[in-house]
């Protein structure tokens, strides 16, 4: 079984590896959010993932980072996010998904899982 680090080494991989081969930039994540997307990922008791999704680059370590978006689920419900189950923004509502500071996050939050859902499921 992969781990939810697997999967977001493999999403990063994906968004690296398409614009890479189509010599096409990341949209310009500057004019929608100052520093493109830094998060932690926190698994509800577990582990935390600090991931950047920007312009100039695309990343994911283990850890935490200062960041403006802090998303807590539990590694059950991550998992299907990159399974492609279902969306971050899918568990607003059901409470499965916390978010410090929802109200000045909801522009990454929204691309992030946008990216999710495009970018995690390709091989």
């Amino acid at each position: 079984m992969q781990s939810l680090y697997d999967f977001l080494q493999q999403f990063v991989r994906n968004i690296n590896n398409i614009f890479k081969k189509s010599k096409i930039k990341l949209p310009n994540i500057i004019e929608l959010y100052p520093f493109g997307i830094r998060t932690n990922i926190r698994v509800h008791n577990g582990d935390t993932y600090y991931l950047v999704v920007s312009p100039e680059k695309c990343f994911v370590k283990k850890g935490a980072s200062a960041v403006d978006l802090n998303i807590e689920a539990s590694e059950s419900f991550w998992i299907g996010v990159m399974k492609g189950e279902y969306s971050i923004v899918s568990g607003l509502p059901t409470g499965k998904v916390k978010i410090r500071g929802l109200r000045s996050s909801i522009l990454p939050l929204i691309f992030l899982s946008s990216l999710i859902i495009l970018f995690s499921n390709l091989k």
